[in-house]
């Protein structure tokens, strides 16, 4: 297959540009017809191999999100799914996932099933997207699974937003208090060091513990940022699924001060909505806690879920088999939900005791590492000043005396 960049002509008269794959111009041409274009001008793409698959790799969550309630919305208009793909194809923008709308089109208008259609583009959809998408096949109302997937995209790309929130103000300070840091002690600390030195006076020993650790600091502080870098690189690298680290890195990520909390929170909200939502779909208990798993972002909390899901399937409950992973009051929840039959709501609302709890821990975390970042900072400020001006202040005090 080809990648091709075209100009073609559009029945009301507009001309549209656009890339697509195909294997050859004819080709090409067959399938500008099907959209109403008459193709002008066609030539191979120079870059069709890295760059697309890069591109591929970028595409934003929120685009994905618009594209899925705009789906949502030509359905329950009445149209087709063939035509509502290439209604989208038509006013978006050249796109790797543009073609794919159109692929996915051309095989729903030769009789294939939806859900395969899309997952022969998975790069695109999620697991859960393929997973929610079947669910709504199966019950005969896409519709209605699309404005559910729109729904649950924008919960997801919300707490994302928290998340690097969460995480983003509070380095943020720490990065700033540590730019002051090394600033007073890389250059102000030592010329001050070099004009008390040449007073002569006895140095007291807060003004001596601040030239030693100005000292020990300029020999070490070009390894700090390197470590602290490869440090970090290493953890979301060892993370990540098939690193034998992953595990481990995971577990450590959730028992950070504060941040791991929050982690944990964030972890439990996503994994709970998707379950409720899957459960309310249709799916067994067994295979929606498979696909809500995926959700996670954390193999260990991934990986306890699959646990869960062997107990489920031995023969215990669903509060039973994830006691290990709920708070006592999300457990009560899904233990009455459990005993009234109302397991996907009760799960709904233990997703959203989460979500609250989380972004009440982000917002007092972040209410609290601002003042103490500036206690720190002005606590610096006040030792560096302190142990200068004191030996300067005896200094003028003995020369008064002599005088």
């Amino acid at each position: 297959m080809t990648r091709y960049a075209y100009r073609a002509l559009h029945a009301s008269g507009s001309v549209h540009r656009g890339e697509s794959e195909a294997a050859n111009e004819n080709a090409l041409m067959s399938h500008l017809h099907t959209l109403n274009l008459e193709l002008i001008e066609a030539r191979p793409c120079r870059t069709s191999g890295g760059s697309s698959r890069a591109s591929q790799r970028n595409v934003e969550h929120r685009h994905l999100i618009r594209i899925t309630g705009q789906l949502a919305d030509l359905l329950a208009a009445g149209i087709d799914l063939p035509q509502a793909l290439r209604s989208l194809y038509l006013a978006l923008t050249p796109s790797p996932l543009r073609d794919a709308l159109m692929a996915i089109a051309t095989d729903v208008t030769a009789g294939a099933n939806v859900t395969q259609a899309f997952a022969r583009h998975s790069r695109f959809f999620p697991p859960l997207y393929l997973t929610l998408l079947g669910a709504g096949e199966a019950s005969g109302d896409l519709a209605d699974a699309f404005l559910r997937l729109k729904r649950q995209l924008v919960w997801q790309d919300e707490i994302a937003t928290a998340l690097r929130r969460a995480v983003r103000y509070p380095l943020f300070l720490l990065t700033v208090a540590c730019g002051v840091t090394c600033f007073m002690m890389l250059y102000v600390v030592p010329q001050m060091v070099t004009f008390l030195l040449s007073l002569g006076t006895a140095l007291p020993f807060s003004t001596r513990i601040l030239i030693g650790f100005a000292q020990g600091f300029g020999k070490v502080w070009w390894f700090m940022p390197l470590a602290g870098a490869g440090g970090v690189s290493f953890l979301l690298s060892a993370r990540r699924e098939g690193s034998r680290f992953a595990l481990p890195a995971s577990r450590l990520l959730l028992r950070l001060p504060l941040i791991g909390a929050i982690l944990n929170d964030f972890a439990c909200a996503r994994v709970l909505t998707a379950f409720a939502l899957l459960l309310q779909s249709g799916r067994d208990v067994p295979e929606a806690l498979q696909s809500a798993a995926a959700t996670a972002g954390n193999v260990s909390i991934t990986a306890r879920l699959m646990t869960a899901r062997e107990a489920i399937i031995a023969g215990e409950s669903v509060s039973a088999a994830m006691s290990s992973l709920l708070s006592p009051f999300a457990l009560q929840l899904v233990k009455s939900g459990e005993l009234c039959g109302r397991l996907g709501p009760t799960l709904d609302e233990a997703a959203g005791l989460y979500e609250r709890e989380a972004r009440e821990k982000t917002n007092s975390l972040i209410g609290s590492l601002e003042p103490a970042l500036t206690l720190l900072v002005g606590a610096l400020l006040a030792w560096v000043v302190l142990s200068v001006l004191g030996p300067v202040y005896g200094s003028l005090g003995t020369l008064g005396r002599s005088l």
